[in-house]
């Protein structure tokens, strides 16, 4: 799927056609529909592909102590773990948020007043900054740095044509920023109500497992009270196993990150899942480049996402067919590609796949991409996904080289 899918429903909703034929005219404020709210992460990076940025950042505006903080960053992580804030004034956030549109800064180092900790975080030389402003208050300052050359485009900074694209997005993403801010402090609350609840649910599991699996160790082995115990257990472990799911989204670990050899994570999980390949009738593809560097991550994580999507590709080919695992560094990032020759997953889903409890499965929970999406994240990272129905599935996972930084 492409970035610009992401949009579409605001693109439409706000009358912007086409992502790739932003003109000022299209623009007709209107309700956007939240049923498929894109991620944050997701809105920057579709941003980013639209005018051709290497990176982007959004800080956000806290109008009691007057300073700017990082919110969310796509293409670096860096200044998202600093938590350095910046006053208005102050470096190349702060001065953005003292104007009145999109502005132009190509070759930053001839502005010495623009130069802080996050232009130094983003080592990129040319940005495009612009405020956002929600019925004239201030929301924060969306950054994009460092220009990917187009064929023929002379000179490699940013130009008026991209300073056109962002003026005329700037009022859709301001409302898209307000409503997603509105939405994140309704859904922590009840996030925060719900994991409480499944806590004190858990307990008294606990406390009936144990009394049934002391009732069965006390009954004779052809007593026929030992199979309606036997479902008891089951059932408890099936909502156990849902609890600790959901417990990992709703109450997700920090990261402890230490240097990594990707290829060891996927080897392990293929070496484990070996005997279910064999038996689905699945070939596995492997590719590595030689000369892979280690990841700073936590292993234990990401070999849970990574568990997760090959289990979904095994699960996606009941017929057998190939698993594609590919791995391809790009610059501070590295892209690992698991791509299946499975059923392929319906349009009406796909906006759907990385929603908590959403399922296809009949005995399934719903949270594994929801999880996995969310530690992805953690890192710093992105997951995108691509399907054709009767084709296959690819699920991309972009993750930083170093996110610890």
């Amino acid at each position: 799927m492409r970035l610009e899918e992401l949009l579409k429903p605001y693109l439409q909703g706000f009358g912007f056609p086409h992502a790739s034929s932003l003109t000022p005219q299209a623009y007709q404020p209107s309700e956007p529909n939240l049923q498929n709210q894109p991620r944050f992460r997701d809105i920057l990076a579709t941003v980013c592909d639209i005018i051709g940025a290497k990176k982007a950042g959004f800080l956000g505006y806290d109008s009691q102590e007057e300073t700017l903080s990082c919110v969310e960053f796509f293409g670096l992580t860096t200044a998202r773990q600093t938590g350095v804030s910046f006053r208005l004034g102050e470096g190349i956030a702060g001065w953005t948020a003292q104007q009145t549109n999109c502005t132009v800064i190509n070759n930053v180092q001839q502005y010495p007043y623009l130069i802080d900790e996050l232009v130094q975080t983003l080592a990129e030389n040319s940005f495009l900054s612009t405020p956002i402003f929600y019925q004239d208050q201030l929301l924060g300052v969306l950054i994009l740095a460092g220009k990917n050359p187009a064929p023929g485009a002379i000179g490699t900074g940013f130009n008026f044509e991209d300073q056109q694209k962002l003026t005329w997005l700037t009022p859709l993403l301001s409302q898209i920023i307000q409503l997603m801010s509105d939405n994140h402090g309704r859904l922590a609350s009840i996030g925060e109500l719900v994991a409480g609840i499944a806590h004190e649910i858990r307990n008294p599991l606990a406390g009936i497992m144990t009394t049934a699996e002391t009732l069965k160790e006390n009954l004779d082995a052809d007593d026929h009270r030992k199979e309606y115990l036997e479902r008891i257990i089951n059932e408890i472990n099936r909502m156990n196993h849902f609890l600790v799911k959901f417990f990992a989204f709703a109450r997700p670990q920090k990261p402890q990150y230490a240097p990594t050899y990707l290829p060891d994570i996927l080897d392990k999980i293929f070496e484990l899942e070996g005997k279910n390949f064999e038996d689905k009738k699945i070939t596995l593809i492997r590719e590595y480049p030689p000369d892979l560097p280690e990841i700073y991550l936590d292993a234990s994580q990401i070999q849970q996402v990574l568990l997760n999507l090959t289990l979904n590709a095994v699960q996606a080919m009941p017929q057998g067919g190939r698993l594609r695992v590919s791995i391809k560094p790009g610059g501070n990032l590295v892209h690992l590609l698991i791509a299946d020759t499975g059923v392929g997953i319906p349009p009406e889903n796909i906006n759907k796949i990385f929603d908590p409890f959403f399922t296809t499965k009949p005995k399934g929970v719903g949270l594994g991409l929801a999880v996995s999406q969310r530690i992805i994240k953690e890192h710093g990272g992105a997951i995108q996904v691509y399907s054709r129905v009767g084709q296959g599935t690819t699920f991309r996972v972009n993750l930083p080289i170093n996110s610890r930084l």
